[in-house]
């Protein structure tokens, strides 16, 4: 957590992060972001503008609407790339999952087509972070039902099993206006109500939740991954960036 700037250094003097994000106006994630990220480390933002249905149980719909913000991200990333940022992220696990296994491989090199930033996947941020910790059988939290169709046949291309799978109760209207301590208890019920689970992943990178990972680990005495705070893990590792990162789980002891 920033706790002190300096005169005279630049704001991202450690590192300046472009964050590809799917909406234009979430407010979490950049808000979370600089409540985990180490002094010196900025974020520069842009959308890929994934313009979701208002109706989002029909699955057909959503793949359209993914595939039309995943048009517009070689544009995105070219914009942040031209700020001088160090890595980029990728927000939005949908787009990635309904494309399938190896489809981030892909964005990896689109991006290198139009920046030297690298390209942090959130799907593959998650995936490292599960794997760091050595979790292969999970429990896994979505924001809402449809939220992440293909999850289950995603992970399991890494190893990974998902034995239980559940939405936040009261998370249909506005996800991003919930109090953390939603995600919280519901992260909670799950993982108990999952036998045989070794951790917790939290999806929704929108979604209110970096501020519980600490108590939710103690309260169900295993690993807590989430979206944003793997997506920091990782493009702190790819920006070469070695600073402590206390407060948001178990992850930030993975050297």
């Amino acid at each position: 957590m920033i706790a002190s700037t300096s005169i005279d250094r630049p704001h991202g003097w450690r590192a300046r992060f472009g964050l590809l994000q799917p909406a234009p106006a979430p407010h979490n994630i950049p808000y979370e972001f600089y409540l985990m990220a180490p002094e010196g480390v900025v974020l520069a933002v842009t959308s890929f503008d994934v313009r979701v249905p208002d109706d989002r149980s029909s699955v057909a719909a959503l793949k359209e609407a993914y595939e039309g913000g995943l048009s517009r991200l070689d544009a995105a990333a070219a914009t942040l790339g031209k700020t001088n940022v160090d890595v980029i992220i990728q927000v939005g696990l949908p787009p990635v999952l309904t494309q399938g296994w190896g489809f981030e491989r892909q964005l990896v090199e689109r991006v290198a087509r139009v920046t030297s930033a690298p390209l942090v996947v959130g799907a593959t941020a998650c995936v490292d972070a599960l794997q760091a910790l050595g979790l292969t059988r999970i429990a896994v939290l979505n924001p809402w039902d449809t939220y992440a169709a293909g999850l289950k046949e995603y992970v399991a291309n890494a190893g990974i099993s998902v034995l239980g799978m559940g939405p936040v109760p009261t998370a249909a209207g506005d996800v991003e206006g919930q109090a953390p301590r939603v995600a919280l208890e519901a992260g909670e019920a799950l993982f108990k109500a999952t036998p045989g689970a070794q951790g917790l992943w939290i999806t929704g990178a929108f979604m209110p939740c970096v501020t519980i990972i600490d108590e939710l680990e103690r309260r169900i005495g295993a690993p807590v991954v989430t979206n944003l705070q793997a997506l920091l893990w990782a493009g702190l590792r790819a920006a070469k960036v070695v600073a402590p990162v206390t407060g948001f789980g178990r992850l930030f002891d993975v050297k």
